[in-house]
Protein backbone atom coordinates (compact mmCIF):
# COMPACT_ATOMS: atom_id res chain seq x y z
CA UNK A 1 0.00 0.00 0.00
CA UNK A 2 1.24 3.35 -1.08
CA UNK A 3 1.88 5.51 2.23
CA UNK A 4 0.44 8.95 0.97
CA UNK A 5 -0.11 12.41 2.95
CA UNK A 6 -3.39 12.41 2.12
CA UNK A 7 -3.43 8.45 3.23
CA UNK A 8 -1.74 10.35 6.81
CA UNK A 9 -4.48 12.81 7.06
CA UNK A 10 -7.49 11.01 7.18
CA UNK A 11 -5.65 8.28 9.37
CA UNK A 12 -4.50 11.19 11.85
CA UNK A 13 -8.42 12.43 11.13
CA UNK A 14 -9.46 8.59 12.28
CA UNK A 15 -7.07 8.43 15.37
CA UNK A 16 -8.27 12.03 16.17
CA UNK A 17 -11.59 11.40 16.32
CA UNK A 18 -10.95 7.80 18.03
CA UNK A 19 -9.55 9.99 21.00
CA UNK A 20 -12.77 12.11 21.42
CA UNK A 21 -15.10 9.93 21.46
CA UNK A 22 -13.22 7.76 23.79
CA UNK A 23 -12.75 10.78 25.95
CA UNK A 24 -16.18 11.64 25.45
CA UNK A 25 -17.84 8.32 26.34
CA UNK A 26 -15.14 8.56 29.94
CA UNK A 27 -16.38 11.12 30.78
CA UNK A 28 -20.22 10.12 30.48
CA UNK A 29 -19.46 6.59 31.54
CA UNK A 30 -18.03 8.25 35.02
CA UNK A 31 -20.96 10.46 34.94
CA UNK A 32 -23.31 8.22 35.25
CA UNK A 33 -21.65 4.97 36.52
CA UNK A 34 -22.72 5.05 39.98
CA UNK A 35 -24.94 2.13 40.41
CA UNK A 36 -27.21 1.29 43.63
CA UNK A 37 -25.07 0.17 46.62
CA UNK A 38 -21.62 2.18 45.30
CA UNK A 39 -20.79 -1.31 43.55
CA UNK A 40 -18.63 0.55 41.39
CA UNK A 41 -16.42 1.90 44.00
CA UNK A 42 -15.28 -1.83 44.51
CA UNK A 43 -14.67 -2.27 40.86
CA UNK A 44 -10.96 -1.59 40.16
CA UNK A 45 -10.51 0.61 37.19
CA UNK A 46 -6.11 -0.54 36.87
CA UNK A 47 -5.59 -3.03 35.22
CA UNK A 48 -1.51 -3.85 34.39
CA UNK A 49 0.45 -6.65 32.62
CA UNK A 50 2.71 -8.43 30.84
CA UNK A 51 1.50 -9.67 27.03
CA UNK A 52 3.67 -12.39 24.78
CA UNK A 53 2.60 -13.53 21.92
CA UNK A 54 3.49 -14.07 17.71
CA UNK A 55 2.68 -11.97 14.76
CA UNK A 56 2.28 -13.88 11.13
CA UNK A 57 2.84 -11.08 8.08
CA UNK A 58 1.30 -12.29 4.53
CA UNK A 59 4.57 -11.69 3.42
CA UNK A 60 6.91 -13.79 0.91
CA UNK A 61 10.02 -14.62 3.14
CA UNK A 62 12.12 -12.82 1.13
CA UNK A 63 10.54 -10.40 0.73
CA UNK A 64 10.05 -9.88 4.03
CA UNK A 65 13.67 -10.73 5.18
CA UNK A 66 15.00 -7.85 2.92
CA UNK A 67 13.02 -5.24 5.20
CA UNK A 68 14.06 -6.71 8.18
CA UNK A 69 17.56 -7.10 7.05
CA UNK A 70 17.08 -3.21 5.91
CA UNK A 71 17.07 -2.67 9.78
CA UNK A 72 19.33 -4.92 11.18
CA UNK A 73 21.65 -6.53 8.75
CA UNK A 74 23.17 -9.65 9.23
CA UNK A 75 23.54 -12.95 7.75
CA UNK A 76 20.22 -14.26 9.28
CA UNK A 77 17.21 -15.01 7.27
CA UNK A 78 14.05 -13.55 8.97
CA UNK A 79 11.26 -15.15 8.46
CA UNK A 80 7.81 -13.79 8.61
CA UNK A 81 6.24 -15.38 11.73
CA UNK A 82 8.15 -13.77 15.01
CA UNK A 83 7.41 -13.00 18.86
CA UNK A 84 6.17 -9.93 20.29
CA UNK A 85 6.71 -8.86 23.56
CA UNK A 86 5.00 -5.97 25.66
CA UNK A 87 3.38 -4.43 28.19
CA UNK A 88 -0.14 -3.30 28.60
CA UNK A 89 -1.89 -0.59 30.64
CA UNK A 90 -5.75 -0.49 30.75
CA UNK A 91 -8.14 2.04 32.44
CA UNK A 92 -11.56 0.46 32.25
CA UNK A 93 -14.72 2.88 32.96
CA UNK A 94 -18.00 1.38 34.14
CA UNK A 95 -21.38 2.41 31.53
CA UNK A 96 -24.01 2.60 34.04
CA UNK A 97 -25.39 -0.45 35.47
CA UNK A 98 -24.85 -2.48 31.98
CA UNK A 99 -22.59 -4.80 33.07
CA UNK A 100 -20.17 -3.42 30.01
CA UNK A 101 -16.93 -1.37 31.03
CA UNK A 102 -15.17 1.42 28.35
CA UNK A 103 -11.66 0.07 28.08
CA UNK A 104 -8.35 2.42 27.08
CA UNK A 105 -5.53 0.35 26.80
CA UNK A 106 -1.89 1.72 25.76
CA UNK A 107 0.48 -1.56 24.85
CA UNK A 108 3.97 -0.53 23.66
CA UNK A 109 5.51 -4.13 22.36
CA UNK A 110 8.74 -5.27 21.04
CA UNK A 111 9.06 -7.91 18.07
CA UNK A 112 11.02 -9.92 17.17
CA UNK A 113 13.03 -11.13 19.95
CA UNK A 114 13.16 -14.67 18.98
CA UNK A 115 15.07 -13.83 15.35
CA UNK A 116 17.86 -11.75 16.99
CA UNK A 117 15.94 -8.31 15.92
CA UNK A 118 13.80 -5.89 18.02
CA UNK A 119 11.06 -3.04 15.96
CA UNK A 120 9.36 -1.42 18.71
CA UNK A 121 5.74 -0.34 18.06
CA UNK A 122 2.89 1.23 20.15
CA UNK A 123 -0.59 0.34 20.51
CA UNK A 124 -3.85 2.77 21.38
CA UNK A 125 -6.89 0.65 21.90
CA UNK A 126 -10.39 2.33 22.66
CA UNK A 127 -12.84 -0.86 23.38
CA UNK A 128 -15.64 -2.26 25.17
CA UNK A 129 -15.14 -4.75 27.82
CA UNK A 130 -18.11 -7.34 28.57
CA UNK A 131 -18.94 -8.99 32.55
CA UNK A 132 -18.82 -12.20 30.70
CA UNK A 133 -14.99 -11.89 29.46
CA UNK A 134 -16.02 -10.63 26.27
CA UNK A 135 -13.21 -8.26 24.84
CA UNK A 136 -13.55 -5.72 21.53
CA UNK A 137 -11.48 -3.09 20.37
CA UNK A 138 -10.05 -1.24 17.68
CA UNK A 139 -7.02 2.25 17.27
CA UNK A 140 -3.89 3.34 16.06
CA UNK A 141 -0.54 1.80 15.84
CA UNK A 142 2.72 3.49 15.44
CA UNK A 143 5.65 1.48 14.34
CA UNK A 144 8.89 2.63 12.79
CA UNK A 145 9.24 1.57 9.05
CA UNK A 146 12.60 2.27 6.74
CA UNK A 147 10.64 4.29 3.62
CA UNK A 148 11.93 6.18 0.87
CA UNK A 149 13.50 9.08 2.87
CA UNK A 150 15.11 6.78 5.70
CA UNK A 151 13.37 5.65 8.59
CA UNK A 152 10.17 6.93 9.38
CA UNK A 153 7.20 6.64 12.03
CA UNK A 154 3.94 4.95 10.18
CA UNK A 155 0.54 4.66 11.68
CA UNK A 156 -2.54 2.20 11.13
CA UNK A 157 -5.74 0.81 12.11
CA UNK A 158 -5.67 -2.20 14.27
CA UNK A 159 -8.36 -4.35 15.41
CA UNK A 160 -8.57 -6.42 18.59
CA UNK A 161 -10.80 -9.13 19.68
CA UNK A 162 -10.55 -11.24 22.65
CA UNK A 163 -11.43 -12.81 26.01
CA UNK A 164 -10.12 -12.27 29.54
CA UNK A 165 -10.30 -15.36 32.15
CA UNK A 166 -10.96 -13.58 35.74
CA UNK A 167 -8.84 -14.71 38.72
CA UNK A 168 -9.56 -12.39 41.43
CA UNK A 169 -6.95 -9.95 41.18
CA UNK A 170 -6.03 -11.42 38.45
CA UNK A 171 -6.75 -12.60 35.08
CA UNK A 172 -6.10 -14.01 31.80
CA UNK A 173 -6.37 -12.44 28.58
CA UNK A 174 -6.23 -13.91 25.25
CA UNK A 175 -6.84 -11.27 22.00
CA UNK A 176 -6.23 -11.90 18.29
CA UNK A 177 -5.05 -8.57 16.76
CA UNK A 178 -5.59 -7.69 12.54
CA UNK A 179 -3.78 -4.77 11.10
CA UNK A 180 -5.74 -4.80 7.95
CA UNK A 181 -3.83 -2.23 5.76
CA UNK A 182 -0.49 -1.34 7.14
CA UNK A 183 1.27 1.67 4.87
CA UNK A 184 4.16 0.29 3.25
CA UNK A 185 3.73 -3.52 4.74
CA UNK A 186 2.12 -5.92 4.54
CA UNK A 187 -1.45 -7.49 6.22
CA UNK A 188 -0.81 -9.17 10.00
CA UNK A 189 -2.35 -11.22 12.56
CA UNK A 190 -1.44 -11.61 15.93
CA UNK A 191 -2.04 -13.80 19.32
CA UNK A 192 -1.53 -11.96 22.13
CA UNK A 193 -1.81 -13.85 25.62
CA UNK A 194 -0.78 -12.40 28.89
CA UNK A 195 -1.17 -11.71 32.95
CA UNK A 196 -2.83 -8.76 34.69
CA UNK A 197 -3.46 -7.41 37.83
CA UNK A 198 -6.33 -5.42 38.71
CA UNK A 199 -6.19 -2.80 41.42
CA UNK A 200 -7.93 1.16 42.07
CA UNK A 201 -5.39 3.59 42.96
CA UNK A 202 -6.25 6.41 45.16
CA UNK A 203 -5.02 9.84 45.43
CA UNK A 204 -4.09 11.28 49.10
CA UNK A 205 -7.01 13.60 50.19
CA UNK A 206 -6.55 16.84 50.20
CA UNK A 207 -5.60 17.65 54.28
CA UNK A 208 -7.95 20.47 55.49
CA UNK A 209 -6.92 24.06 56.44
CA UNK A 210 -8.31 24.38 59.57
CA UNK A 211 -8.67 20.88 62.10
CA UNK A 212 -11.33 21.14 64.69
Amino acid sequence: MEYTPGGRLRLCVLVGALIVVGSALAWAAGAGSEPAGGESKNDPWLLVGARIGAVYEFAEPAVFNNEIQRFYPSANSYFPLYSRLGFAVTERFPIGTTGLRLALTQLPMVSGVDQNYAVPSLIFLVGIQADFGLEVGLGPQIEPIVGSGGLIAAPSLVYSLGWRLPLGRFSLPLAIMVDPLPPERHLWVSVIAGIDYAFSPTLPKPRAPFNY
